[in-house]
């Protein structure tokens, strides 16, 4: 109920500060404003461990059907093991509804695909999208519950908070994502905390091309104690938009 009613107050607070946006989000695991009427987004990430080294690769793309709708989809999960071994790890697809201002509800519906057993899993992941900037800072915020469906009870909520200082205005951000997350039950139970500094960079006339860089520590805690062994992955997605809108 608490991290209810926190949600809710950062909506209210941020609601009459948001301006419009033509840009995507800054950092790297969150949703930003919406993708504009048949506008078409290009948006593949790519991120792994370091140490031993793996890479992911999600290929994602959204479409803007109109101002306040959009939807992105994950078309394949590549995952590639650092031996030689690539395999499909997953996809989904999320549509957005913007509410007004940048308050954005979201619905993330998934697949999760074990390639060494051939096992699919599923699962339904509602969202809060939030934005807002002007023209020396972003603030950026994501929260909702991933929820297995074959294993609700281990659902776990998560929420991505981003402040965003900008240097040079779309051109050269940098960015700390603030992401924490609580698993209800499973051998993961409990509070995790992930950091992920970063670099965003932006390119061509109005940012057309955009790269978000960073690195992630995560994995301090464990059953909500502290256990000292953090893992680190590098993490970078690849923005670009065309319009389909014709003459």
């Amino acid at each position: 109920m608490r991290k209810t009613k926190t949600l809710i107050l950062v909506a209210v607070l941020c609601a009459g500060l948001s301006v419009p946006s033509i840009c995507s989000g800054y950092s790297f695991n969150l949703w930003g404003s919406m993708t504009g009427a048949k506008t078409l987004a290009l948006n593949p990430f790519l991120y792994g461990a370091i140490g031993p080294f793996d890479a992911t690769l999600d290929l994602v793309a959204g479409y803007g059907v109109s101002d306040r709708l959009d939807v992105y989809a994950d078309l394949a999960g590549l995952y590639y093991d650092g031996f030689g071994a690539l395999s499909y790890s997953g996809s989904w697809v999320m549509p957005r509804f913007d509410l007004g201002a940048n308050n954005i509800l979201a619905l993330s519906v998934g697949e999760s695909f074990d390639s060494s057993t051939g096992a699919a899993s599923f699962y339904l992941w509602p969202q809060y999208h939030f934005f807002w900037e002007n023209d020396k800072f972003a603030l950026e915020f994501n929260g909702g519950v991933n929820i297995p469906l074959d294993a609700p009870e281990t659902s776990s909520a998560l929420l991505f908070f981003a402040p965003v200082y900008k240097i040079l205005d779309g051109t050269f951000h940098v960015f700390c994502e603030i992401d924490p997350s609580y698993i209800a039950s499973g051998v993961d139970k409990g509070f995790d905390l992930t950091l992920l500094p970063g670099f965003w960079f932006g390119f061509g006339e109005e940012a057309l091309h955009q790269f978000s860089i960073g690195v992630s520590v995560g994995g301090w805690w464990n059953d909500g104690k502290l256990n000292g062994r953090p893992s680190y992955t590098w993490n970078i997605w690849y923005w670009t938009t065309f319009s389909l809108g014709g003459e």
